[in-house]
């Protein structure tokens, strides 16, 4: 079944979500309005949040219930870093029991400015949506999600 999330209109699911479903859901999100990304510009340049000011998301912020229940700490780190906060414990239930590391490369495909473009995906983005589905599926492309 699936519902949608309060914070963004995004669909997702009531029973236990796929790491396939997972994958879909963010990069179709992301595809469909590169701006709803959850980066934020500072002196820098520009890196990602888990939520900013506009209320954007990144890829494990989606995910997230209640972004205030990341520890403060762990707010300015990768999910694979996090020493104070564990993903079971701040993802909806149906996105619990998937390694950081498969979060951590959801992250990383959120992150990177050159998977999009003013009309969602570029072609970056799309071999690295390939990439990232033939990693943790072990399946070719787009076809089999």
């Amino acid at each position: 079944m699936i519902n949608k999330l309060p914070f963004s209109n995004l669909d997702y699911h009531t029973e236990p979500a796929s790491k396939a479903e997972i994958i879909s859901l963010a990069a179709t999100y992301y595809s469909n309005n590169p701006q709803r990304r959850g980066v934020k510009a500072d002196g820098n340049g520009v890196g990602c949040v888990y939520q900013n000011e506009a209320g954007n998301r990144c890829a494990v912020g989606l995910f997230v219930t209640n972004i205030e229940l990341i520890d403060e700490i762990d707010m300015t780190n990768a999910v694979e870093l996090w020493n104070h906060t564990q993903i079971d414990d701040v993802v909806y239930p149906a996105y619990e029991g998937h390694s950081t590391g498969f979060w951590q490369e959801l992250q990383n495909f959120h992150d990177s400015a050159s998977n999009f473009d003013d009309n969602g995906l570029s072609e970056k983005g799309k071999q690295d949506l390939e990439t990232l589905y033939n990693k943790w599926l072990g399946i070719e492309g787009l076809q089999g999600k």
